[in-house]
Formats: C-alpha cells, sequence, structure tokens
C-alpha cells in the first residue's frame, strides 16, 4: 500500500497487528538528497558510531569498565 500511497502505520496493542491509515491530503512525491546509504548513516548517526576496538562501549561489553 505504502509504495502507491502516503500511509501512517499504527501498532494495536489490544489486537497485536499494525493499522494502516492513508492520507486524506494530496501529498506530492518526497524528495531526496544526493546521497549514498553510507553518506547517510553518515548523517544520521554523527557522532554515535563505535569505531574502534577500545571505546568505552565494546570494553564495557566485555567486562573490562
Amino acid at each position: 500500500m505504502a509504495l502507491e500511497r502516503w500511509v501512517r502505520v499504527v501498532v494495536s496493542m489490544g489486537v497485536g497487528a499494525y493499522e494502516v491509515y492513508e492520507a486524506i491530503g494530496d501529498l506530492p512525491d518526497s524528495t531526496w538528497p544526493e546521497l549514498t546509504f553510507t553518506e547517510v548513516l553518515k548523517v544520521a548517526f554523527k557522532g554515535c558510531c563505535i569505531t574502534e576496538i577500545d571505546h568505552s562501549v565494546i570494553r564495557r561489553l566485555r567486562g573490562e569498565l
């Protein structure tokens, strides 16, 4: 459904499923920047990526801290 029109998906915990609502307005197609997927990830996770084996999160998971 979302391939052809704008939708909103909402979890319905009582039913244990998702409910899909179609947008009422006439929304334009989205426009995406000319970025590679890797570039998008760098923007999205700026400063929040583990790039070294000695990162404090990795050390804590290994029980070193």
